[in-house]
């Protein structure tokens, strides 16, 4: 999987048919979704949601206002919620993105995801874990510029990470 995300972007909840992310995928590609934020699908108090879903008034949660995924004109919809990890895509088509609501005209807010495609296992073949040379005990301390409310960095050794084989 890259480090890089193959799309990047908002989910309007106002949209019923959501987004295209323009990723064309092939039934059984490797798929991975991290999504974030807080929508308003309802104009009650309580009608809040994140990407699974909404977060309940006196905390009854329904399925309501999740983040899906749909890959092709079949219809059938695939939860994401907060996020998948190397999902094999069920179907080929274009990966588009959208919030389950009965009614989205009184919706406000979007969700953000990021989608990567390919496994790990692609990944590490194609861009190895390069070796790295011990400090040797160097201390590393954080510039000035990242003080915050007048504290003092606290001093970090650099380590390295082991090797993948």
């Amino acid at each position: 999987m890259s480090t890089k995300s193959a799309w990047s972007g908002a989910i309007d909840s106002t949209k019923e048919q959501g987004i295209n992310t323009g990723l064309k995928v092939n039934k059984g590609d490797k798929i991975t979704i991290i999504a974030t934020g807080l929508i308003k699908y309802g104009k009650e108090d309580h009608a809040w949601a994140y990407p699974g879903g909404n977060i309940g008034k006196n905390g009854q949660k329904k399925d309501i206002a999740i983040l899906k995924a749909r890959f092709s004109e079949s219809g059938k919809s695939y939860d994401i919620g907060t996020g998948v990890y190397q999902l094999a895509a069920p179907e080929s088509g274009e990966l588009r993105l959208f919030i389950s609501d009965s009614s989205h005209s009184d919706n406000t807010g979007s969700f953000q995801a990021d989608v990567y495609l390919g496994s790990d296992e692609e990944h590490t073949t194609q861009d190895p874990v390069q070796p790295c040379v011990p400090n040797a005990g160097k201390t590393l301390v954080a510039p000035d510029s990242v003080n915050v409310a007048g504290l003092t960095p606290s001093p970090v050794t650099e380590t390295c990470l082991p090797l993948r084989n």
